[in-house]
């Protein structure tokens, strides 16, 4: 009898329900879809149950699935879809499918965990006598006053102008350094300037 409980119960064992496998993919957004987040639809190769073997197989199948991604995502992150992988074994459950994200660079903007950073060129004549200018943001431009006086390289800090933060929502800040550009010509506004 002994022996016929533990044969019991390796068997009960060995048809344990268990998790299918997860897949692993990535997917490419733009800068500005990763700031705001978006829909996306990705294509991949996964296991079906095949109609013609009664149930008791499968074949590969491609597959369409939707993924949000959130607002704030960064470059290397990863977005996981429960119950998106392979099927489990003797019942169980799928797998999860793993997107690992992609974010293309932007030619004005670089980023850094939740901080955005940028440059921006303002002529001389801004830089001596101030005045306001238009900032870009990912929120759209941003009007700024210059000071009198302004150096070139001087850091302006633009708050909430940052990424979001995925887990608080709360956004970074933004920093623009400012390029003066120095003309190769001066227009006599600019020559009274020096006199």
């Amino acid at each position: 009898i002994g022996r016929i409980a533990n044969f019991s119960i390796g068997a009960g064992a060995r048809q344990a329900r268990e998790e299918g496998e997860d897949i692993n993919t990535n997917l490419t957004i733009t800068f500005l879809e990763a700031a705001f987040g978006c829909e996306k639809e990705i294509s991949v190769t996964r296991k079906e149950r095949c109609p013609d073997c009664h149930g008791t197989g499968y074949v590969s199948n491609r597959k369409t699935i939707e993924v949000t991604v959130p607002a704030g995502i960064d470059n290397g992150q990863s977005i996981r879809i429960r119950g998106k992988g392979e099927p489990g074994t003797n019942g169980g459950p799928r797998g999860d499918l793993l997107v690992e994200v992609i974010v293309e660079r932007h030619p004005k903007f670089q980023r850094q965990d939740t901080t955005i950073y940028s440059t921006e060129p303002i002529s001389f004549t801004q830089a001596a006598l101030g005045g306001k200018i238009q900032i870009p943001t990912v929120d759209g431009p941003y009007e700024y006053t210059i000071k009198p006086g302004t150096q070139t390289d001087t850091r302006i800090r633009l708050k909430g102008k940052g990424a979001r933060n995925i887990r608080s929502g709360v956004n970074g800040d933004e920093f623009v350094e400012v390029r003066v550009v120095t003309p190769t010509t001066l227009t006599s506004e600019e020559k009274s300037l020096f006199s």
